[in-house]
């Protein structure tokens, strides 16, 4: 497999456009998830078993435009009124920094996943026994070398290290990794990119508009590790 490098050219300006294009995409479609905007209860973020196949299914080609389609509702509400981001995931920079750092993730698609899954609460967890800031499946969690998913430095460890497999897995592009995350990389596999499953049409780009957000904030300027397009 052919494994990225990072690096700071054109990190910014991808995810700002990748932000763009959704957003223009949200002025074109009435459709509405409102699971997107459900902050207390986080969403199965690790592999999980294969989704029932829906009638008609699209092809990779329709997956990608139904993800570029889904409404970004509450992509900013990382921001406080100030521009500031939330207390809730500024305490934990300085841990995903380090975990994106030490393998090559940038840190913004980092805490875009956990402002995804948890809303930046440690003890969060799923009605399917995902754990921690991350949403770490015990099973998953046990095979990156985490000991304890509810430690907030471990738990970003852990789905730092997954999503850098995920990355790697499908040759550095970003929306299969993050789509890999949500509902396994079998499925990305199977479907020749982003699974029609509704909770990943919508998963997808959520992530990406978080990321475009922490990334504007400033907050990893001083990163190297900037993901190309």
């Amino acid at each position: 497999m052919d494994n990225k490098k990072v690096s700071d050219s054109g990190g910014g300006s991808f995810f700002k456009s990748k932000y763009s294009e959704y957003r223009n995409q949200v002025k074109a479609t009435k459709e509405f998830d409102s699971s997107l905007t459900k902050a207390s209860t986080p969403k199965t973020s690790t592999p999980a078993p294969a989704a029932a196949k829906p009638e008609g299914q699209p092809n990779a080609q329709t997956n990608q435009a139904a993800t570029q389609q889904a409404v970004l509702k509450g992509a900013a509400d990382d921001m406080l009124p100030s521009g500031q981001l939330s207390p809730k995931i500024t305490q934990f920079m300085g841990m995903i920094k380090e975990s994106a750092a030490r393998h090559g993730v940038p840190p913004e698609l980092v805490a875009g996943i956990i402002w995804q899954e948890s809303r930046a609460n440690p003890q969060a967890k799923s009605y399917c026994g995902a754990q921690g800031l991350m949403q770490l499946m015990p099973q998953t969690a046990a095979g990156l070398g985490v000991t304890n998913a509810w430690d907030p430095a471990q738990n970003i460890e852990g789905g730092t290290k997954y999503i850098k497999q995920m990355l790697d897995r499908f040759n550095g592009k970003v929306e299969f990794a993050v789509a890999a995350y949500n509902a396994g990389p079998g499925n990305v596999t199977k479907y020749g990119g982003v699974p029609p499953f509704k909770e990943t049409q919508g998963y997808v780009p959520n992530v990406m508009g978080y990321a475009a957000n922490f990334k504007a904030s400033g907050l990893f300027v001083e990163s190297s590790n900037t993901m190309r397009a």
